[in-house]
């Protein structure tokens, strides 16, 4: 699990837990350099913040996230600006975008037509490769 700690409230009390050890309902508590555990919707309403997603959106500048415009915190990403920021998580491992990512590009997808037409190719082409090398 590696030796990332993030803070989070659990039953009023600040706790630091490894982020895999997060869990759904759980209050993140982040600030500036911490990475984001879990997908999640800001609760704090004088929070404002500042997100770098570009880990996972290709988005090149930090979005400012608040309340009011945007309070949703995706995992895998991380706080650039901001203290004591208080966010509920609502979405982890493979049920958060980046877990819905990492699946998406894990799955086996089958060849396309083309693909195998051009197998069947290579073995014609192999076989007359192989009659002609032998005359």
């Amino acid at each position: 699990e590696g030796d990332e700690v993030c803070a989070v409230l659990r039953g009023g009390e600040k706790l630091l837990v490894n982020p895999a050890r997060v869990t759904v309902g759980d209050i993140v508590v982040l600030q500036a350099g911490d990475g984001i555990p879990a997908d999640s919707v800001i609760v704090d309403p004088a929070a404002l913040l500042k997100s770098n997603e570009s880990a996972l959106t290709g988005e090149p500048e930090a979005l400012r996230k608040s309340v009011e415009a945007d309070p949703f915190l995706l995992s895998s990403c991380t706080v650039t600006e901001g203290e004591e920021c208080r966010a509920m998580a609502v979405g982890i491992g493979s049920y958060s975008q980046w877990g819905r990512i990492r699946a998406n590009l894990q799955e086996d997808r089958g060849n396309t037509p083309l693909q195998d037409s051009l197998e069947d190719m290579v073995k014609i082409i192999g076989w007359v490769g192989i009659g002609a090398a032998t005359l």
